[in-house]
């Protein structure tokens, strides 16, 4: 099969895990969806001559990277606005929750039980240290080994177990509700 196609149907198949990863971390869908656009397009860019074997290694470094940075933009913007606002006048602010979307089910109290199950999980995944986060995320939604998850974390063997059983434990008490 071509090197296209292959690389085509492998940025399908992790697209809505990338997604999600990066909603969970950035909060915001939008944002989440800016950053896997930009690591598929830099994996495509630089790494698509690489091994197959190799992609979700990269795929998943570039993706961290792109939510570390997005982190970092996000602080300096801050840093910015805070300035800003000292020059600012008062202004009419935008109503977000006007301007969101309706959210339609056929069955609504089987989707708010989804809806808060969803948002507990994620509320805990944020209560996690970022390493913590990304092990957990990289092992247990990816199913990525403890050796690839060290490589693309940039850490040892060690700590990527470390890092992921603290995530579980910390995760199975603050979702105990659930069980």
């Amino acid at each position: 099969m071509h090197t296209k196609v292959r690389l085509n149907d492998f940025l399908k198949q992790v697209e809505r895990k990338a997604f999600r990863i990066a909603s969970i971390a950035v909060g915001n869908p939008d944002d989440a969806m800016d950053i896997v656009q930009e690591t598929m397009l830099s994996l495509v860019k630089s790494y698509a001559n690489k091994s197959e074997d190799d992609w979700p290694k990269l795929f998943f470094r570039i993706l961290y990277n792109r939510i570390n940075d997005h982190f970092r933009r996000q602080t300096v913007r801050q840093k910015v606005m805070k300035v800003r606002s000292w020059f600012a006048s008062d202004g009419e602010v935008e109503d977000i929750i006007e301007q969101a979307p309706a959210h339609s089910s056929a069955e609504p109290y089987r989707q708010l039980h989804s809806d808060n199950i969803s948002a507990s999980v994620e509320d805990s995944l944020k209560q996690l240290s970022p390493k913590q986060s990304e092990a957990f995320l990289m092992r247990s939604w990816q199913g990525l080994s403890v050796k690839d998850t060290a490589k693309v974390m940039g850490c040892s063997e060690g700590s990527v177990k470390t890092h992921h059983a603290r995530a579980v434990r910390r995760l199975q008490e603050l979702l105990a509700q659930f069980n």
